[in-house]
C-alpha cells in the first residue's frame, strides 16, 4: 500500500490545514485503515459463522447489558427483541444486551468504514 502520509505531504493539491488538523486526519485515516484490516482477517477466518460488530461504543446501563466498543467483534446469541439483542463479545466472552441499532453485519461495517476513509482522504484533497 501507498504511505497516505508521504502522498499527501507531496500533493500539491493539500488542503489549508493546521499540523494538528492534518496529523489527526492521518491518524484517523490510518485508524480506520488498521481495524479495516483487522476486521477483513476477522471475516476470511469466520469459518461460515456470521459475526457482526459493534458500530459505536455502549456503556452498560441496566444489569443485564453489557459494556461494548466500537469496533468489536460479537456473536449474536438471542435476536428475540425488536430493540435489544443479547450477544457475545468475541475476544473475552461477555455476555449481555445492547441496543440492536450498534450492531452490524461484518461485511457492511467494513464496507462503511472503507467508504469514511475514503471521504476523510477526498476532504484533505478536496
Amino acid at each position: 500500500p501507498v504511505s497516505t502520509s508521504t502522498s499527501l505531504e507531496n500533493s500539491s493539491e493539500l488542503k489549508s490545514y493546521s499540523k494538528i488538523d492534518y496529523l489527526n486526519l492521518t491518524e484517523q485515516i490510518f485508524t480506520y485503515d488498521s481495524i479495516i484490516n483487522n476486521l477483513s482477517e476477522t471475516m476470511n477466518n469466520s469459518n461460515g459463522h456470521q459475526t457482526h460488530v459493534v458500530a459505536s461504543d455502549y456503556e452498560s446501563i441496566f444489569v443485564d447489558d453489557v459494556t461494548v466498543h466500537f469496533a468489536e467483534t460479537v456473536k449474536i446469541l438471542k435476536d428475540q427483541n425488536d430493540e435489544w439483542l443479547y450477544i457475545q463479545v468475541e475476544s473475552d466472552g461477555r455476555q449481555g444486551y445492547v441496543p440492536r441499532t450498534i450492531v452490524m453485519d461484518l461485511k457492511q461495517f467494513i464496507d462503511q468504514l472503507s467508504k469514511s476513509k475514503k471521504l476523510l482522504i477526498q476532504n484533505i484533497f478536496s
